[in-house]
């Protein structure tokens, strides 16, 4: 069965938006081509999946952290789209809280975690709110948000089954983690 572009988008964010790896698992013929409707759909689900993440509404702000190590560890290095620089707490230090502030409410629909991965996974247990007006309300996920890894993407509209939906407005967006196998490293924070 041929996927369309708008299932293969929804096959990533189920499969790389939860820090897994993304298998197409596309048949070739006795020539040894993918077929030309599912080499098209690739290209357009490409397309679409650059076109929803492309404007990434926190790149170069500096958020406001709970806890920061410091020297080349701040909170800078989650938006200076750097793979070689992360933010850190000091050592035994494994929950703190990221917030980015937006001079005016912004329009979000998605946001994706990345945590330094050549020193381990870390995060065990985190949570995303939205400054909804005066009150912080949460991101409700529908099931429960434990580790980040390499990428996690999260919907930004309550739902775990509807990665196209529209989103919300929000002036601030927060980030906690809960909790930590050790200070937690994260070194790639975007909003969408």
């Amino acid at each position: 069965r041929v996927k369309s572009p708008e299932q293969l988008a929804d096959l990533y964010y189920r499969s790389v938006g939860h820090n897994a790896t993304l298998l197409l698992n596309f048949p070739v013929d006795r020539e040894g081509l993918i077929h030309p409707t599912d080499s098209a759909n690739a290209v357009n689900f490409h397309k679409m999946i650059q076109r929803e993440l492309q404007h990434n509404l926190v790149a170069g702000m500096t958020p406001k952290v709970s806890n920061e190590r410091g020297g080349e560890f701040t909170a800078k290095a989650m938006t200076d789209n750097s793979w070689d620089t992360y933010w850190a707490t000091t050592d035994g230090v494994t929950s703190a809280t990221i917030t980015f502030d937006f001079k005016k409410p912004q329009l979000m629909n998605r946001i994706m975690l990345q945590e330094y991965i050549p020193l381990g996974q870390r995060v065990k247990k985190f949570a995303v709110e939205y400054l909804d007006g005066k009150t912080w309300r949460s991101v409700e996920q529908g099931e429960e948000t434990t580790t980040i890894g390499y990428k996690r993407i999260i919907p930004l509209n309550g739902s775990t089954t509807n990665y196209s939906a529209s989103g919300f407005k929000a002036k601030s967006v927060r980030i906690t983690i809960e909790n930590a196998k050790a200070c937690p490293l994260l070194h790639t924070v975007e909003v969408f």
